[in-house]
């Protein structure tokens, strides 16, 4: 991305999504990344066709940290395909980039990703170790993020997708296929005040033996007077719940999968 032609838009967004604190990987990402892409949908605009970027690994030794930012101005439309692949190398490489989606009102984006990595060999030489954080910010009131993904080959793959409902009446949807893998699917609500509702409808959609799943949805409810002190508290205890309930799926999920081979 050339920083430089709109320097004003990158730093308004760059990091807003996605912290440099937020994990390792995204704090590695924010130190080092050099590339990536960057679009801007201004206020009632509608892109009349998919943008698509791709990215590839050509050299031994080297991994990319690219950073794709995405913002969608009020009322407007857009619609990205980002792709990844790598050729064959007998040595491991990291992969450890960073997407983030900010919807602003009345707007609606669609973000789809197709990546085609290398496992490594049948030794267990080589492959991609591929580390993502990919956030959406549904910041306007009625705006939308709808995610589709797709992953192939690599070592190991870590990504976390996921969409904040800021706005009122927002929506989000997620799509992900792979093989061998395991899902872990987290909803956290904290309802302030006596008009606050949630409605969740999880629906995950498992034909592949290979796959694991594990949600937690985890609700709680609080006054509107609630001193920030005490509303940090409950989310840390809430935060402590899910991983507990993590915890016991992944020893279920192993003693599984051991029982199966």
């Amino acid at each position: 991305m050339d920083i430089a032609i709109c320097s004003d838009l990158v730093r308004k967004y760059l990091g807003r999504v996605v912290l440099s604190g937020d994990n390792y990987f995204a704090g590695l990402n924010s130190t080092v990344f050099s590339d990536g892409s960057f679009c801007y949908i201004p206020k009632d605009t509608k892109c009349p066709m998919q943008i698509s970027t791709y990215f590839r690994i050509n050299a031994l030794e080297t991994g990319p940290f690219e950073r794709t930012l995405i913002v969608a101005d009020d009322i407007c439309f857009v619609e990205y395909l980002e792709g990844c692949t790598t050729p064959s190398y007998d040595r491991n490489q990291l992969h450890a980039a960073v997407v983030e989606l900010y919807c602003s009102e009345d707007a609606e984006i669609k973000y789809s990703t197709v990546q085609n990595w290398y496992a490594g060999d049948e030794d267990g030489n080589g492959g991609i170790y591929n580390f993502v954080t990919k956030r959406g910010l549904c910041a306007g009131a009625h705006s939308n993020i709808s995610w589709t993904q797709v992953e192939t080959g690599s070592a190991i793959t870590w990504k976390y997708p996921s969409v904040v409902l800021d706005g009122d009446a927002t929506v989000e949807a997620i799509k992900s296929k792979a093989q061998n893998a395991r899902n872990s699917s987290q909803c956290n609500s904290m309802l302030i005040g006596d008009k606050a509702a949630a409605n969740t409808y999880p629906h995950i959609q498992i034909v592949n033996l290979s796959i694991g799943a594990f949600i937690a949805l985890i609700f709680s409810a609080m006054a509107e007077n609630t001193h920030m002190r005490d509303l940090q508290q409950r989310l840390d205890t809430l935060e402590q719940q899910f991983r507990a309930a993590e915890l016991v799926h992944e020893q279920q999920y192993q003693g599984l999968q051991e029982s199966n081979t």
